[in-house]
C-alpha cells in the first residue's frame, strides 16, 4: 500500500492574515531580535508560511480533536523518555520512539517493516507521520499570491512582577505580517474514512478562525482567515463505475493486504457525489464542491469517534510492546 498510490484527496486554500502573524525564523535578523521566515523566490527575498508550521498546528489540532473523542487514544510526539511504558501514568509515549527503541524493530522482523509501521502508529502517526513513518497528509508551503507583503515591526515589553511597570533592559521587538493572500495545498493520500472525517473537522475550524498559526497565538498574535479554494478527489489505476469517494480499504482488494495494516473501515460502498470523471492517463478526478464535501462529510458522521472507540488505547502497540522496558 506505501508503495502505491490508490486514492488521493486534494485541498487548495488560501490563508490570510486576521491580525498580526509572526512565524520566527531561526536565524537573528538584522535590527529585530525576532525577524519572520523569509525564502528566496523568482530570485529575490519574501515572506512564506511554512508547510511545516502549518502541518504542525493543525495535526496538534487533530490531536486534540482525538483526545477529546477518547482520551489515549493518540501519543505525544516529544515524549521519548526512556521509561517504563507498561506505566499507566505514561499512556503517550512518542510512536516513533517505541519503535526505534525496542528490538521488535530489528533487521530480522524487517519484512514486516511496510504494515507494522502503520498498523502499530496511533491515529495521529498514522494520519501525519512519525520517525519511521511518513504519513498519509501532506502540506506545501504557502507563498504570497501576488506581491508578497513586506514585515513591520512591532514592540514588546516585560513587566516587573512587583511594580506591574515596564521592566528596564527587557524591551524587544520582533516583525509581523498583517496582509497577504498566501496560497498552499493538503494533499491526503491512501486515506481511511475516519482520516476524510479528522481532516474535514480540521478544515471547518480553519476556516472558522478557531487555529491559529506561528508565535504567541495566545497573546493576539496568528490569527488567519482561510478559504477553500477548491477540492479534488483522485483515484489511480481502472476509471471507476461510479462517482464519489471511496477510502483505501473499499480499494484494496487484496483482504491480506487489508489484515497486515489494519484497514479499519466498516463502510462497504462509495460515498455518493455528482459529477463526472475527468480522466488523464490512468488519473481519475472528481472536482466536489464546498456543499458537496459538507454533505460527503455529514454521510461518514461518527465514523471518527467509533473507529476511536474501538481502538481506546493504541491496542496494537500494546500488543506488541507493552511486554517489557522500552
Amino acid at each position: 500500500m506505501l508503495k502505491r498510490t490508490l486514492n488521493e484527496l486534494i485541498v487548495n486554500l488560501t490563508i490570510s492574515p486576521d491580525g498580526p502573524v509572526l512565524i520566527k525564523s531561526s536565524s537573528v535578523g538584522l535590527g529585530t531580535d525576532m525577524a519572520f521566515v523569509t525564502t528566496y523566490r523568482n530570485n529575490k527575498k519574501e515572506v512564506y508560511l511554512p508547510g511545516s508550521s502549518l502541518k504542525g498546528v493543525i495535526r496538534s489540532h487533530c490531536e486534540r480533536i482525538c483526545r477529546t473523542l477518547q482520551p489515549k487514544s493518540v501519543c505525544e510526539p516529544f515524549d521519548i523518555k526512556e521509561t517504563d511504558i507498561t506505566n499507566d501514568n505514561r499512556p503517550y509515549l512518542s510512536c516513533g520512539f517505541i519503535f526505534r527503541k525496542n528490538d521488535y524493530w530489528s533487521k530480522k522482523n524487517e519484512g514486516d517493516h511496510p504494515y507494522s509501521h502503520y498498523k502499530a502508529s496511533c491515529p495521529a502517526c498514522r494520519m501525519f507521520g512519525s520517525l519511521n513513518f511518513k504519513g498519509r497528509c501532506f502540506i506545501d508551503d504557502a507563498y504570497a499570491q501576488g506581491e508578497a507583503p513586506k514585515p513591520h515591526i512591532r514592540d514588546g515589553v516585560g513587566i516587573d512582577r512587583f511594580t506591574g511597570a515596564t521592566k528596564p533592559g527587557a524591551k524587544y521587538d520582533f516583525e509581523v505580517i498583517t496582509q497577504g493572500d498566501f496560497a498552499t495545498q493538503i494533499r491526503m493520500t491512501n486515506f481511511e474514512m475516519w482520516q476524510l472525517e479528522l481532516l474535514s473537522f480540521a478544515l471547518s475550524d480553519l476556516c472558522d478562525s478557531n487555529i491559529r498559526i506561528g508565535m504567541a497565538s495566545s497573546r493576539g498574535l496568528g490569527k488567519i482567515k482561510t478559504k477553500i479554494e477548491s477540492i479534488e478527489y483522485q483515484e489511480i489505476g481502472k476509471k471507476p463505475e461510479f462517482t464519489g469517494v471511496s477510502d483505501i480499504s473499499l480499494l484494496e482488494k487484496d483482504s491480506r493486504e487489508k489484515q497486515l495494516y489494519g484497514f479499519d473501515s466498516p463502510r462497504t460502498q462509495r460515498i455518493p457525489l455528482p459529477g463526472t470523471w475527468e480522466t488523464k492517463g490512468i488519473r481519475h478526478s472528481l472536482k466536489i464542491s464546498i456543499e458537496e464535501f459538507s454533505k460527503a462529510g455529514s454521510a461518514i458522521s461518527g465514523v471518527l469517534a467509533d473507529y476511536l472507540d474501538r481502538n481506546p488505547e493504541r491496542n496494537e502497540i500494546k500488543k506488541h510492546y507493552y511486554n517489557g522496558k522500552v
